[in-house]
């Protein structure tokens, strides 16, 4: 994990943006990144008259307005590109004093899901692919997508938000979601 400083030039989505990275030195890169731990409903190959799009486009609306423009802090994860060629990071918004003092504000991936425009999200390999129940309609089962426990909780630790999930009896006996120990 390695930090950094940026400027977020476009919102692509309501997970997705473009910064130009300052690695130092006078050294930039424009990267498109994806906001690390969080799933926003989709903007781009979905029907235009559909729901997910409306919410999409809102969640879009919600961090442009939030960060588009702006100078941030960002923490990469896994230091390489993912199945989609963009860096997963984490985003903070600051302000700098007039003593040169850096105030770090809440951490915009987490203020996505608590504004309620994203849901945790770690990955397919996480059995976090999940739709909440405000993504459904009222929690029922999407085709394709396997019935998840929900997430019942959202805190923030220092630098980053945890997802707490209920277990179910099998995880609780040391089994796998295939009943194998």
């Amino acid at each position: 994990m390695y930090e950094y400083r940026a400027r977020v030039l476009r919102t692509v989505d309501g997970d997705t943006v473009d910064l130009d990275i300052d690695l130092g030195c006078s050294v930039h890169v424009h990267e498109r990144c994806r906001l690390y731990g969080i799933n926003a409903p989709e903007t781009h190959g979905v029907k235009k008259d559909s729901e997910e799009y409306r919410r999409g486009m809102t969640a879009t609306e919600f961090l442009r307005n939030m960060i588009e423009g702006k100078e941030v802090l960002i923490r990469t994860f896994k230091d390489k590109k993912g199945k989609y060629g963009r860096y997963l990071v984490e985003i903070w918004e600051y302000t700098e004093t007039a003593e040169g003092q850096i105030l770090i504000g809440p951490s915009v991936n987490a203020e996505m899901v608590e504004a309620g425009h994203a849901v945790p999200y770690f990955g397919r390999n996480d059995e976090q692919h999940f739709r909440s129940a405000t993504e459904c309609g009222r929690g029922e089962r999407v085709a394709g997508v396997p019935h998840e426990p929900s997430i019942t909780e959202v805190e923030r630790s220092s630098d980053l938000f945890t997802a707490r999930r209920k277990w179910t009896g099998r995880q609780k006996q040391g089994r796998d979601r295939h009943g194998k120990p």
